[in-house]
């Protein structure tokens, strides 16, 4: 399929790009670029690179599943590191022995939590394949 085709049949649909959903308005084909106009911004793709740019364009209705993050940016995660840490200190301490109950509590969240964003990477590379 050509690229204004796959394009063409982009138009007016939603994606998930870059962990923003956005809706393709329209685009243009330039020589050297490609302009994919969406409610979001103005995407501008390396016309060598756009097919391989437009694979990462995942279908999508409404809004971005709220259960990917960037990990980074995530104070939850922030937080759950920082327990996990804090509670090491505290293993490794002249009272260590008192918080083996909690830590085993916190490993089993942290796992629990570590579960599910494998689950959420294992969707979304389903939905690619799509």
């Amino acid at each position: 399929m050509s690229l204004e085709n796959k394009l063409q049949k982009m138009k007016g649909k939603t994606f998930m790009y870059k962990q923003l959903t956005r809706k393709i308005i329209d685009f243009k084909i330039t020589e050297d670029e490609v302009f994919i106009s969406t409610d979001a911004n103005i995407i501008v793709l390396k016309h060598e690179k756009a097919e391989s740019e437009l694979d990462l364009f995942l279908p999508a209705e409404g809004q971005a599943p709220s259960g990917l993050v960037k990990f980074g940016e995530d104070p939850n995660w922030n937080k759950l590191k920082e327990t996990a840490y804090d509670l090491i200190n505290k293993l490794n301490g002249n009272e260590g022995q008192k918080y083996i109950e909690i830590a085993n509590a916190t490993n089993q969240t942290i796992h629990s939590v570590v579960d599910i964003m494998k689950t959420e990477i294992e969707a979304v590379k389903l939905f690619k394949d799509r």
